[in-house]
């Protein structure tokens, strides 16, 4: 017995860890095979820890609800199911089992998990179960002994199936039959209550609170949520067994449930009709535009002309540069010739290849035109005079100032070498050295400025130096 527990509880982990990676298939055929071992015990009278079992049953209802109620996860599942491999025999038959309650109406999904849940606790009902939640007088009792939390998970997945089967595919393809029995979550409330009304449910202490969620689910869940029946909500309570306290705060509670629903429907109705409002708005917007333009005036036509360009004069070729002619003046809207764009067709449909040749033609003489009067020889530049912004440049620059320093010091040096010299000549020649000096002297400075004024390339490759 401790072995077929550990294997259960294996397994039961095993599940809720592929469920919590998503791997949806493996959990599924996992769970399929705990509640396979935990049936075939309770059967032989083999009983497991409680605990465990309702694990694994919530485990089974919220794996179960999850895939069926995604579309694209329930088809990717059921596919991955469809391609299971025959062997082993066992996992091939579980397979099969998971898709068919797969495949089946989400009132005809819950009857089964539910039936299945007690025969996992309680051994009975045998397959094949029923398939309505109308108890019978055996039956009836045994949803008294379900644990608190399992109950409560199984309304709730009811609930959830019960919306997705009134407002989800099969609602919008008309299935009348699976709208109709989208209450599994009000019958098994029902369910259970009439249980308390039994002989075996006077005995039942409503201390635990399963009682008191119970009726909380199905007063502001089902009744008031989902079926909007919120006057028979508000006198269950009344007519229960809970205390004034506790009644008053479900009150509250309905109330406050229900003004929140109202509120919620108003905005959802102002926000249709404004939307409806901008729609009609937008649509009288679109007509009008559309109106002006179809009564807009037409475009001119353009009349291509047959016409031949003038030729262009003959141009005589001068020296000097000549003005350019004026441009030809505007022509009229009547004659006026447009490119086609190349982006979109042209505004009238008689252009043909002919006329854009000619205006091409055309085009190409008058730019023929324009540089042949240009002229073939650009003015030569006219030298500009020496100003005296270039000569105070010239005298106060770091080069000028450089090279008479340099001149200074080979006057000196001339004048300290021909000193002796003139020292033994005659006394007439002396009168004559400073003329001939200061002659020097002028003729180096102007051809020095003459270097500074003419072009670099004329005096590059000769250099004069007149001392």
């Amino acid at each position: 017995m401790a072995t077929q527990e550990g294997a259960l509880r294996q397994q039961c982990g095993d599940a809720t860890r592929a469920f919590l990676q998503k791997e949806y298939m493996t959990s599924l055929l996992m769970i399929e095979r705990g509640v396979e071992l935990a049936c075939a015990d309770s059967r032989q009278g083999i009983t497991h820890d409680v605990v465990l079992l309702e694990r694994l049953l919530v485990l089974r209802y919220t794996a179960m609800v999850t895939v069926y109620t995604n579309s694209s996860v329930r088809e990717r599942v059921m596919n991955s199911l469809e391609h299971t491999p025959e062997s082993p025999e066992d996992a091939h038959a579980r397979a099969h089992a998971v898709l068919q309650v797969l495949q089946a109406p989400a009132g005809a999904l819950y009857t089964m998990l539910w039936y299945a849940s007690l025969d996992v606790l309680h051994g009975t009902p045998n397959p094949p179960y029923p398939h309505t939640l109308d108890p019978s007088e055996e039956l009836t009792p045994l949803i008294l002994r379900v644990p608190g939390a399992l109950l409560t998970s199984a309304i709730l997945a009811a609930l959830r199936l019960d919306t997705y089967a009134s407002k989800g595919p099969a609602y919008a393809r008309g299935d009348a039959e699976t709208s109709a029995r989208a209450t599994c979550a009000r019958q098994t409330c029902e369910w259970y209550f009439s249980a308390l009304l039994t002989p075996d449910g006077q005995e039942v202490s409503k201390a635990g609170g399963t009682y008191e969620r119970v009726l909380r689910i199905y007063t502001l869940q089902v009744l008031g949520v989902h079926l909007q029946d919120w006057n028979y909500a508000h006198d269950f309570v009344g007519y229960s067994s809970l205390p004034e306290d506790a009644k008053l705060a479900l009150f509250g509670e309905i109330d406050a449930m229900r003004q929140e629903i109202d509120a919620r429907a108003k905005r959802e109705r102002e926000a249709l009709q404004e939307a409806r409002a901008q729609y009609e708005e937008e649509k009288k917007r679109r007509a009008q535009a559309a109106h002006d333009e179809a009564h807009k005036a037409p475009a001119p036509s353009v009349v291509p002309t047959d016409e031949p360009a003038p030729a262009p004069a003959p141009v005589e070729q001068d020296s000097a540069p000549t003005a350019l002619p004026p441009p030809p003046a505007r022509p009229s809207g009547a004659s006026l010739q447009r490119t086609p764009s190349i982006r979109r067709k042209g505004r009238t449909a008689r252009a043909s290849a002919e006329d854009d040749a000619a205006s091409h033609a055309a085009t190409r003489e008058h730019l023929q035109t324009f540089l042949a009067r240009r002229p073939t020889e650009e003015p030569a530049e006219v030298p500009r005079g020496l100003s005296y912004g270039h000569v105070r440049h010239m005298l106060f620059s770091y080069v000028t100032r450089k090279r008479v320093l340099i001149l200074l010091l080979a006057l000196a040096t001339l004048a300290g070498a021909l000193a002796p010299r003139a020292a033994s000549s005659r006394r007439p020649s002396l009168q004559s050295w400073p003329r001939v000096a200061i002659q020097r002297l002028w003729d180096t400075l102007r051809m020095y400025v003459f270097s500074l004024q003419a072009p670099t390339n004329t005096i590059r490759g000769t250099q004069v130096t007149y001392l």
